[in-house]
């Protein structure tokens, strides 16, 4: 398993809690000692002084993009048999594109944890899609962050940024729910202290619009489906992760392992939704920035961006 954060306090105990064993490489192990919620995982760790992938059944890739990306690749020399590569998968669509397309040539099965599609709510709007009953489903995001400039997720050419490192989930729910979906409208919104964007998809009688704000004030998720409140909390995964607990997004992740991991047929048409959420996440970025392009609106105006069909 590679990475000190998420890697550490998320993917790793949803993997002990599935009954396997991780392995780590010795330098995350003063980050993991650092998290006092990590203690009851340690019977199951192992810090190793080598990272090599060499005939790895699994590798866990958790760093940034362009170091999983790197790893990603080395894992095909190595002839490791599957990954999990964290979103987003590489710094741009197109190079994540090119990474999948390696490792599927080489036989490496690999699988992405987007992760709104193991929710209770998501899977509830799921079944009323499948249902055939016509589905308009909204939702209004905000996330308190408070990014420092130099940090990677909050720079777009490093894969960070709201399209790459926050709204790509709002994508592969797309995918999840609509299937092969078309985005009707987008718009990228500054207002204070506060970063917006906003899409609206289509997937036949289907829709799902939502905004999705970062910058300082409270954190909160909104739902609704057909006008009617589905889902309220402090994010989509339910309360905000803190330091020193458990992480509320494990749960999902095990879900995500039992689903996609270890099963022992792939998931359905997996390959092919990979592709749409990729293909996805190109045309927003294309669009973002062919309307930043096209206007001249000032950070801090509240004024809009705005581009439909």
């Amino acid at each position: 398993m590679f990475g000190s954060g998420f890697g550490l306090y998320g993917h790793l105990p949803a993997l002990v809690e599935l009954g396997k064993k991780v392995c780590i490489p010795l330098r995350y192990k003063p980050a993991f000692d650092d998290r006092i919620e990590l203690e009851i995982y340690r019977h199951a760790v192992s810090f190793v002084d080598k990272e090599n992938l060499s005939g790895m059944d699994l590798a866990v890739l958790a760093r940034r993009p362009a170091d999983n990306d790197a790893l990603a690749r080395q894992a095909i020399l190595s002839r490791c048999r599957q990954l999990v590569v964290e979103k987003p998968p590489a710094r741009t669509p197109q190079a994540a594109s090119l990474l999948f397309s390696a490792l599927r040539a080489a036989g490496v099965r690999h699988a992405t944890p987007y992760l709104f599609a193991y929710c209770d709510w998501a899977r509830d709007c799921k079944r009323g899609v499948e249902a055939r009953l016509p589905s308009d489903i909204t939702f209004d995001w905000h996330f308190n962050s408070s990014r420092a400039p130099g940090n990677w997720k909050a720079v777009q050419e490093e894969g960070g940024g709201l399209v790459s490192f926050y709204f790509i989930h709002v994508l592969a729910l797309a995918e999840y729910l609509l299937g092969d979906f078309r985005i009707t409208d987008c718009r990228s919104t500054y207002e204070n202290s506060r970063s917006g964007l906003s899409m609206t998809a289509s997937g036949g009688p289907n829709t799902l619009r939502g905004i999705f704000w970062a910058g300082v004030g409270a954190s909160n998720f909104e739902l609704s489906v057909n006008g009617l409140a589905v889902f309220a909390a402090e994010t989509p995964f339910g309360s905000m992760p803190r330091r020193g607990t458990r992480d509320p997004r494990v749960d999902l992740l095990k879900r995500f392992y039992a689903t996609e991991v270890f099963a022992d047929i792939p998931a359905h048409h997996a390959d092919e939704r990979c592709d749409r959420i990729l293909k996805a996440w190109a045309s927003l970025v294309d669009r973002l920035q062919q309307v930043n392009a096209d206007t001249k609106t000032a950070a801090g105006t509240g004024k809009t961006k705005y581009l439909g069909t």
